[in-house]
């Protein structure tokens, strides 16, 4: 075990998610007891220490969301009736990519958008109020979705580094969108 251990060391950050995305397939194998024991371990995991990190949540979200069935959300939104939702979504990738400019790289993602009533701000969400924004954005209009994914690839790759906490709320977001993307480069 100390080797395995030691091999485990040695992966880097940006590798959690592709170990993950590896993951899943055994995972949905699981019967329906299994998951929820493994579900409620990894609750557990993630709450020994009183606090969940922007990682922590994001691994939540991808397992949950690609194991657990798909409700069908009433697909019913605009974007234009999002922008409260869009706004904290742009802001908390733009607090956690830690950029150099952060209202310079919010609004490359907003005007993307070409919405009125984006608005900026240093102030980051909880992470259940990013839950509660991501729920109403899932229920997006489908050819919304891609619009609003493409506004979170601009506002990440702004400033042309990709920190790996950008890269898992990018592939968390397009996951509970259930918007298929590609690997993001900068």
């Amino acid at each position: 075990m100390p080797q395995f251990y030691r091999s485990l060391k040695s992966i880097g950050r940006n590798e959690y998610l592709n170990i993950l995305e590896l993951s899943i397939p055994a995972l949905q194998l699981q019967s329906k007891t299994q998951y929820a024991v493994f579900k409620k371990n990894l609750n557990n995991l993630i709450r020994a220490n009183k606090s969940v990190t922007l990682f922590e949540w994001c691994l939540y979200r991808i397992v949950t969301t690609t194991i657990e069935p798909l409700k069908q959300a009433a697909e019913k939104y605009t974007l234009k009736q999002c922008t409260e939702e869009i706004s904290l979504l742009l802001n908390i990738i733009v607090i956690a990519g830690k950029n150099n400019s952060p209202s310079k790289a919010f609004d490359a993602g907003a005007n993307c958008l070409q919405l009125k009533g984006l608005k900026y701000s240093n102030k980051n969400a909880s992470l259940p109020e990013v839950d509660k924004a991501l729920q109403k954005l899932v229920s997006l209009k489908p050819l919304q979705k891609p619009q609003l994914i493409k506004a979170v690839a601009k506002t990440i790759v702004y400033d042309k580094k990709l920190t790996p906490e950008e890269l898992e709320m990018f592939r968390t977001v397009a996951v509970t969108l259930d918007c298929p993307v590609p690997l993001l480069e900068a």
